[in-house]
Parts: structure tokens; sequence; C-alpha cells
């Protein structure tokens, strides 16, 4: 038997305007608690509910209202989270980055001239606004994650597999809705990785990986989106001096983090005479140059990530 979806409760504070839509997630110790469009949990007392205004968002704009609040939060949780390791840790040296960035630069011996992805090509395919809106929209996006050596099929095509038949076509909507729709990247993006967590088996513990939901916008988009490989993204924005606030379950604060830290690579290498096509050349950098085991680089810059 299927679980019902979960129904969301939406409120407005009219003398708090800048918390926007907000969901009621709990009521306890005689207060409202509230997860707003800001980010953050607002608290009020429960005698004081007349001054909450209910609203109804249209039922095409929820998934994206819901994908929004849920991922601000998820960042904001974990800048707080962050901030409070910080504060209650004792004082230490940061450790410097294993690598410089000219470093890496003579690391990479490949250059950009070469052959790119084939899947690339196929993506612009597969991958169109008609080709996502048809019956075959998932087999589509499974045939493109087979052919590229880009996930591990542990990754990739073994988690597509696994998706029940009844949410495959919603996955390729809200594919679709990232690449060819409008408004805001970041709600598209979210609402897209809320499909494939609303897909997961029963009692499964993670949700959708970094690589998997941003691996097709990259192949179809390469220009202006990244393919995110989590733990060396983190490394080059240590690197560069850069924030991330990361967290697991992908959302679009922290794929607008990484996507700057992929444009300041690309500045960085074309001010050092490269020429990087896109930035699926600027990733295939970053995870080329630093994969490989690495000494730590004596007499490297220590720096910590800016607020």
């Amino acid at each position: 038997m299927m679980t019902p979806p979960p129904v969301f409760v939406f409120v407005q504070h009219p003398a708090r305007p800048t918390w926007g839509h907000c969901m009621i997630v709990a009521e306890r110790d005689g207060k409202i608690h509230l997860q707003c469009e800001d980010g953050e949990e607002h608290a009020i007392a429960i005698t004081h509910r007349s001054q909450l205004v209910s609203v109804t968002p249209p039922a095409d704009e929820l998934p994206l209202l819901v994908a929004a609040i849920q991922g601000r939060r998820s960042a904001s949780a974990a800048r707080a989270l962050r901030a409070a390791k910080k504060a209650a840790a004792k004082p230490k040296v940061p450790k410097g980055p294993r690598l410089t960035f000219e470093q890496q630069v003579e690391r990479y011996t490949t250059g950009f001239a070469g052959p790119q992805d084939p899947a690339l090509e196929k993506a612009r395919m597969l991958l169109s606004a008609d080709a996502l809106g048809s019956a075959q929209g998932f087999e589509n996006m499974q045939t493109l994650v087979g052919s590229t050596t880009l996930l591990h099929p542990m990754e990739g095509q073994i988690p597509l597999r696994a998706i029940p038949e009844s949410h495959r076509a919603p996955i390729a909507h809200a594919l679709r809705d990232v690449l060819h729709g409008n408004g805001d990247y970041a709600p598209r993006f979210e609402a897209y990785v809320a499909t494939f967590s609303a897909a997961k088996a029963e009692g499964a513990a993670k949700g959708p990986s970094w690589p998997l939901t941003t691996l097709l916008p990259a192949l179809y988009a390469p220009a202006e989106h990244a393919f995110i490989k989590p733990k060396l993204f983190q490394e080059q924005a240590k690197i560069l001096n850069l924030p991330i606030d990361y967290v697991s379950l992908p959302n679009g604060v922290v794929y607008d983090q990484f996507r700057a830290v992929l444009r300041a690579v690309e500045g960085k290498l074309k001010e050092a005479g490269q020429k990087p096509r896109d930035l699926m050349d600027v990733a295939t950098f970053v995870w080329t140059s630093l994969s490989a085991e690495a000494p730590a680089v004596e007499g490297a810059p220590v720096v910590e990530a800016q607020a």
C-alpha cells in the first residue's frame, strides 16, 4: 500500500514579512513551530495563533515551495551546526590544502583540447523537452547514465533501476522542468531532488546523491551547469578559500556555492593561459588534479573558509 503524501499547512505572519511562506511543523511546549522560506525555524506562542494567516499555494507551485523551504532550512542548519562546532571546539591551527592551485595546473597534463565525453552530444537529443515529456523520458535518463563512465554503476544505473515504475514519470518531468522551465533554478533543482527522495526505498537511510542529481543537467548544458563530486569540490573550495555549507542532501543554496567554486577555477585557469571549453572541462580538471594521493605541500598557505 502506498503511503499518502504528507499534508502541508501553510501560513504567513503579516508582522514578519521576511519569513515568507511558512509550514506548521509542530505544536509543543505552548508554541507553534514554523519552517519558513527564509531558511529558519520560528516559533510563536499558541495564544498568538490568531496572528497567523492561512494561505493555499497553487497546486502546481506546491512541490517547488516545499522543496525550497526544506532546502534552505538544510543549508541554514548546516551553517548553524558548523558555527556551533567551531564555538565548542578547542582552538587549533587549521590544516592547509594538500596542493596549491599552481601545483594543480602542473599536475593536469591532459589539457582541454582532447575529445569530450560522447554523452554530451547524446544529451541534446535524449534530454530535450519533448523527449523527457514522452513515455520514454525516464528510459532516456537511464540510457544516458549508462553511456558514460562519469558515474559508477552503484551510484547511477543501479539506483535508477531500483526506482518504482510509479515514480519514474514524475522524475523525468521534474528533470524537464530543471532543464527547460522558467524562474529561479534553485527551487526547480530542489523539486527534482524531492522526486528522487520520494522514490527511495522505504527505510533507506540516504537520499539521492550529489553526483546522480547533477550529472544530467551538466551533460545537457555543460556551459551552465555543474557535475558535483562533493569531497573533491570541497577540497577545491578550501584551496581557493571559498565557503561551502555542505549537506549531503543536494539543495539549491549549496549547489550555487559549488558552481561558484567552478566559476572561480575557470577564471584562474584562463588567467594561467588554459582554455576550458565549459564547466565539464573545469570539473574534470578539479577531480583529475586532486583525486590522486598527494602529500601536504610544505609551505602551502594555511587558510580558513570565508564566512
